[in-house]
């Protein structure tokens, strides 16, 4: 999991790269914590939730996008 979120990918990105590819189902299952908390304990989770983010970069693209097609 570490060596993933190095790598700069989300918790969600890891989860699927975890059941997909090593047949791990559930992270919690085997680990005992989710993917988010086994992050924060290494210290490697952004200091903002994933859906927050992924907000912001939604956002921001429909601004540049209005910016450049004013009529």
């Amino acid at each position: 999991i570490c060596k993933l979120a190095k790598k700069g990918l989300t918790p969600s990105q890891i989860g699927v790269i975890l059941r997909d590819s090593h047949g791990v189902a559930h992270v919690r299952w085997v680990k005992g914590n989710k993917i988010l908390r086994i992050l924060k304990e290494k210290v490697f989770a952004n200091d903002l939730t994933e859906d927050i983010y992924k907000l912001i970069k939604k956002a921001v693209a429909l601004r540049k996008h209005l910016e450049r097609n004013r009529k």
